[in-house]
């Protein structure tokens, strides 16, 4: 089994960070959580700035954080900065609605910073396009510890105490006021659309993943990380485990409602093995398929959830 600390929140701007990094000190105490919110903000830890920023050695780091037993690394960073040096299964995002997203964070720049330029100029930055998806580039969505959604916050604090065996108070911090709600010219929000479309699918992936969650957790199942794709070739290749065993995963291939093979995910993968994953990274699992379909699915034969399919 890994250990669950320290937890790793990539803090995405303007999705319900501060409220659950609030929440988070208010378990664990300032000491314990180490924030990281760039080289320049007076938020950032000293020990951040030390090893991260000045030496620049993040395997320095890793010792101290695991010597120091520190519980919370938390900021403003992709979550690909830390996920070689902490399991990927220790770390924590929210992702909100796009559109929403941008907004809250328009209006937090003209309340906080004085901007002075137009919504659609402000979201037209390159800096403000598909910015969840930036944060969690490279990374499988379905290999974190927890993806929660803003707005379905409680369930998503529900799902953390599920997961990592702590119970968050359930703040209100850095809220935007009611007028951020003012009707916005349907026209200006279909251009923000259109400008965060990475961002809409990454969003829907995680919503369907939050309710796959906590259909598991209502009937006392542990949910299963694991995804798969099928290439040109109808190579199936995947994988899948658990965060708290080290017991290999028992999957079954489906064409339409016929079972085609079970299979163990115990192979080894290097991008899981390089996120940390379980078992050394040995979660793979793999299978020839005799000819192409539509209707092939993986499904985890002990609780009957369904991977993902995701483009190979």
């Amino acid at each position: 089994m890994l250990k669950s600390r320290p937890i790793v929140f990539s803090h995405i701007p303007k999705s319900a960070g501060t409220s659950f990094r609030t929440g988070l000190v208010s378990i664990f105490g300032m000491k314990n959580v180490l924030n990281d919110y760039t080289v320049s903000a007076k938020e950032t830890s000293s020990s951040v700035l030390e090893y991260v920023y000045k030496k620049q050695d993040k395997f320095e780091f890793k010792k101290y954080l695991f010597n120091q037993d520190i519980d919370v690394l938390a900021g403003h960073f992709p979550v690909e900065k830390y996920i070689r040096i902490i399991p990927c299964v220790n770390f924590v995002t929210f992702l909100r609605d796009p559109v929403e997203r941008v907004i809250s964070e328009y209006k937090h720049f003209q309340r906080h910073k004085n901007l002075k330029c137009s919504l659609i100029e402000f979201a037209s930055e390159n800096r403000n396009i598909n910015t969840q998806s930036r944060y969690l580039r490279s990374v499988p969505l379905a290999s974190i510890g927890l993806v929660g959604i803003t707005e379905q916050y409680e369930l998503s604090i529900a799902l953390f105490k599920s997961v990592f065996s702590i119970e968050i108070p359930q703040l209100s911090e850095n809220i935007a006021p009611a007028k951020q709600l003012d009707r916005i010219d349907d026209n200006i929000l279909d251009e923000i659309r259109a400008l965060n479309q990475q961002d809409y699918i990454l969003y829907q992936r995680a919503v369907k993943l939050l309710e796959l969650r906590s259909s598991l957790a209502r009937r006392g199942l542990e949910f299963s990380h694991g995804q798969f794709s099928i290439n040109n070739n109808n190579k199936l290749q995947g994988w899948a485990f658990r965060s708290k065993t080290d017991k290999p995963l028992l999957l079954e291939i489906i064409d339409g409602n016929q079972v085609v093979v079970e299979l163990v995910a115990k192979d080894f993968n290097v991008v899981m093995s390089s996120l940390g994953a379980p078992r050394e990274g040995h979660v793979g699992f793999n299978y020839q398929l005799s000819s192409s379909s539509n209707a092939i699915k993986c499904r985890v034969v002990e609780t009957q959830q369904y991977l993902e399919l995701v483009e190979a």
